[in-house]
C-alpha cells in the first residue's frame, strides 16, 4: 500500500508540474530541479481604432523586449509578412478556434505559448480655455492575452494608465512607462520561475536556475511543501502548503543560492515559486514629535498639549528600493497646541527625503532600520478668531535628523515598526537677530489673498528640534502569485 501511495504521489507531481518534465522543444526531458526555456510566439498587438497602428506597434516591440529581458523564453516576434501558413492560421484562430485546432497548429510549429494584445484605448485630453491647469492627459488601455498551446489555457489582463503633464509628449511617455511597468510585472506573474530545491545547507538552498533564467540577487521565492494523499475513490489529491520565503543572495550562470528570510527554513524537495514585487512600500504611522511653541517668553511646555514639547503626529510614507535599502519620503501632520483651543493655536507640517538601510536580525522577520533624512517644516497659525479668521501666519524652516526603527514583519506584505530618533531644525522666529524663514498669508477686507514676508507678524517662536518616538504600520505593495 505504501509503495502504491509513493508511486501515485510521484505521478501526481509530474502531472501537476509538466513544465519540469519537458524542455522547450518538447524533445527531451529535464530534471524537476531545472526550468528549461520554452518557445514563445509574440503576435502583433492590434489597434481597436483606426489610425492607432503605430501606437499598437510600440506595444508589440515593448512586449517582445520585456519578455526577452525575463530570459525565460526563446522569444520570436511573428512577422506577418514572412510567417508560415500554419502560424497565420494560429493567429486567426486565437480569437475563436476550437481547442483541437490550436493545439495542432501550435504543435506543428514547436511553440509552447503565444502572446497577443489589443490597444483598446489611446486618448489625449487637451486643456481647454476654462481649465485651471493647462495640462494634457494621456489615457491608455491595453488588453494582453497569453495562450498556453499545450492545453489552450487563456489568461487575459487589462492594464490602464492615465498621466497628465503640461507637455503632451511627456504625458504620453509617462503613461506608456506605467503600462510597461505593470506589463512586466504581469509577465513575471504569468511566467514565474518554479522549481524543486535539490539540496540545502541549514538556512541556505542551492537552486539549479541562475542568470540564464533571469534570476538576480534579491529575488524572492515562496517555499511550498507538496502534499499528496490518496482519496477514498482511489484518486490522488495534491495541494501546495506555503512554508516560508527565500531570498537569492548569489547568482551564477546556471545556479544560484538563496537564504531563508521568513517562515520555515528550506528543505530538499521543497517546491519554490517566484514572488514578483514592484518594490513600493506605503506606510501610515502614529507617534509623537517635538514642536515647542513659545509666546513672548512664556514657557513652551505650558503651551503644548503634552509635556516636553511633544505633540501627536500622523505620518504617511512612500518608499522604493530593495529589501536592504530604500529611498523615500514622509509627510507628517503635527497637531501642535491645536487641542488647547487657544486663539493663537499653531500646528505643523513636515516633509522629508530619506534613505534607509535594513540590517537583518532574524531573517527579514526582525530587522533594524537606520534612517537619516533631510526635511522642510512649516508652522501654521490662523491669526484672529479661532473659528472665523482672516489671516494666516506661515513659517518655513529647514533641518534634518535620523531614526532607528525595529521592524517586525510576520509575512511578505506588511510590517510593524517601533521608531525612535531625533531631529534638528532652525527655529522659526520673528524676533530681531534670529533667523527668519517664513511668510505671512493673509486675506484682505476685499476678500483677496496676498503673500508677504513675516517681518513683524505675530507668529510665536516655533522649534521642531527634539525627540521623535513613533509607531508605524507598513504595507508592501507586492503582488502575490496566488
Amino acid at each position: 500500500m505504501k509503495k502504491r501511495i509513493v508511486l501515485a504521489a510521484v505521478l501526481a507531481a509530474v502531472m501537476l508540474f509538466p513544465v519540469f518534465a519537458q524542455d522547450a522543444a518538447g524533445t527531451g526531458t529535464a530534471s524537476k530541479y531545472e526550468q528549461k526555456k520554452q518557445t514563445l510566439a509574440v503576435f502583433d498587438f492590434k489597434a481597436k481604432s483606426a489610425g492607432l497602428e503605430a501606437e499598437a506597434a510600440k506595444l508589440t516591440e515593448e512586449a517582445t523586449r520585456l519578455l526577452s529581458e525575463l530570459k525565460r523564453f526563446n522569444v520570436r516576434d511573428i512577422d506577418p509578412n514572412t510567417t508560415t501558413k500554419a502560424m497565420k492560421e494560429l493567429e486567426f484562430q486565437l480569437t475563436g478556434a476550437t481547442k483541437e485546432q490550436n493545439i495542432q497548429v501550435g504543435s506543428i510549429e514547436g511553440y509552447n505559448k503565444a502572446i497577443t494584445g489589443t490597444l483598446s484605448e489611446f486618448k489625449i485630453d487637451k486643456p481647454n480655455f476654462f481649465s485651471k491647469k493647462k495640462e494634457y492627459t494621456a489615457n491608455i488601455e491595453v488588453i494582453v492575452k497569453v495562450i498556453d498551446l499545450s492545453d489552450m489555457t487563456v489568461k487575459v489582463e487589462k492594464i490602464s494608465a492615465s498621466k497628465s503633464d503640461e507637455n503632451e509628449s511627456t504625458a504620453v511617455k509617462e503613461a506608456y512607462n506605467q503600462i510597461f511597468m505593470w506589463m512586466k510585472l504581469q509577465f513575471r506573474k504569468w511566467f514565474p520561475i518554479e522549481v524543486f530545491i535539490p539540496e540545502t545547507d541549514g538556512a541556505k538552498a542551492t537552486l539549479y536556475v541562475g542568470d540564464n533564467m533571469g534570476v538576480y540577487e534579491g529575488m524572492k521565492f515562496r517555499i511550498f511543501n507538496i502534499e499528496t494523499k490518496e482519496r477514498k475513490d482511489g484518486k490522488i489529491s495534491t495541494r501546495k502548503i506555503e512554508q516560508g520565503t527565500l531570498k537569492v543572495n548569489s547568482v551564477q550562470e546556471t545556479e544560484s543560492t538563496a537564504v531563508w528570510v521568513r517562515g520555515r527554513g528550506p528543505k530538499a524537495e521543497d517546491w519554490i515559486s517566484e514572488l514578483p514585487m514592484i518594490g513600493l512600500t506605503g506606510a501610515f504611522g502614529i507617534g509623537m514629535a517635538s514642536m515647542n511653541v513659545t509666546y513672548a517668553g512664556t514657557n513652551s511646555i505650558n503651551n503644548n498639549t503634552l509635556p516636553l514639547g511633544l505633540t501627536p503626529a500622523f505620518t504617511i510614507s512612500g518608499e522604493y528600493g530593495a529589501s536592504w535599502w530604500r529611498l523615500g519620503f514622509d509627510v507628517s501632520f503635527l497637531l501642535g497646541n491645536v487641542l488647547t483651543m487657544q486663539t493663537r493655536a499653531v500646528f505643523g507640517i513636515e516633509q522629508r527625503l530619506k534613505a534607509a538601510w535594513n540590517i537583518d536580525i532574524i531573517g527579514e522577520m526582525v530587522q533594524l532600520n537606520i534612517e537619516p533624512y533631510i526635511g522642510i517644516a512649516e508652522a501654521i497659525s490662523p491669526i484672529g478668531s479661532w473659528w472665523i479668521y482672516n489671516f494666516w501666519a506661515v513659517g518655513l524652516t529647514f533641518g534634518g535628523g535620523g531614526n532607528v526603527k525595529l521592524k517586525i514583519a510576520p509575512n511578505d506584505f506588511f510590517a510593524l515598526t517601533l521608531r525612535a530618533g531625533g531631529r534638528w531644525y532652525m527655529p522659526i522666529s520673528d524676533q530681531p537677530g534670529s533667523p527668519l524663514f517664513g511668510w505671512a498669508l493673509y486675506e484682505s477686507t476685499t476678500d483677496s489673498w496676498g503673500v508677504g514676508w513675516m517681518l513683524g507678524m505675530p507668529l510665536p517662536v516655533v522649534n521642531f528640534t527634539g525627540l521623535e518616538p513613533a509607531f508605524n504600520l507598513e504595507l508592501y505593495l507586492y503582488n502575490s502569485l496566488k
